[in-house]
């Protein structure tokens, strides 16, 4: 799902979601060689989860930071599959506040120094622009309606409410906070 072509990314999406579904795959898109294959292996499934997880942190950082269209798109989707398998989502999250800590600092103010420590060491605005967006998108997106589900309970705009108190409530870091907070509103503003 590191793809730059948004039809790719939403078709992998889909594929993996056919796994772990337990259904046949049948070449979810022109890119991807599958013919058929019935998932019934439990190391398939973890192995899946992993690149769902890790993926969706690479399209992240290198796509929705300049994207906000797919961003939402694939929010969309993400959305459907965690309010599918809701146990999944916790991990995801912890995933999601160690690639960007300032997201994270409603619940864990040592956040703090991990963001301090990551500015000296590399240039990561733009990895955080895109995991904010994601992140702020999974919050405000509801599944697609051919999944039949409805948006799992912790995918709200009251959790955005408490990052965005967290992260105002803490100690400001010009480049991190701006680029996170310009992130959470920009989305927003894109649902309303």
């Amino acid at each position: 799902i590191s793809s730059h072509d948004p039809l790719h990314c939403i078709g992998r999406l889909e594929c993996l979601l056919n796994i772990f579904r337990r259904t046949t795959i049948t070449d979810c898109s022109k890119q991807t060689n599958f013919e058929k294959l019935r998932n019934t292996n439990q190391l398939i499934d973890s192995f899946s989860w992993q690149c769902l997880y890790s993926s969706s942190i690479s399209q992240a950082e290198k796509q929705f930071a300049y994207n906000i269209d797919i961003t939402l798109v694939y929010a969309s989707l993400l959305s459907g599959i965690f309010s599918l398998f809701p146990d999944k989502l916790f991990e995801f999250f912890g995933r999601i506040f160690l690639a960007c800590p300032a997201l994270g600092l409603f619940s864990d103010p040592s956040g703090l120094n991990l963001i301090e420590e990551m500015f000296s060491t590399t240039d990561i605005l733009s990895n955080w622009r895109g995991i904010a967006r994601l992140f702020t998108a999974l919050l405000l997106a509801h599944p697609p309606p051919h999944l039949g589900v409805s948006r799992h309970k912790l995918l709200n705009p009251s959790l955005l409410w408490r990052v965005i108190t967290g992260i105002v409530n803490q100690e400001f870091i010009p480049c991190a906070t701006a680029e996170v907070s310009i992130c959470i509103f920009e989305i927003s503003w894109s649902y309303y």
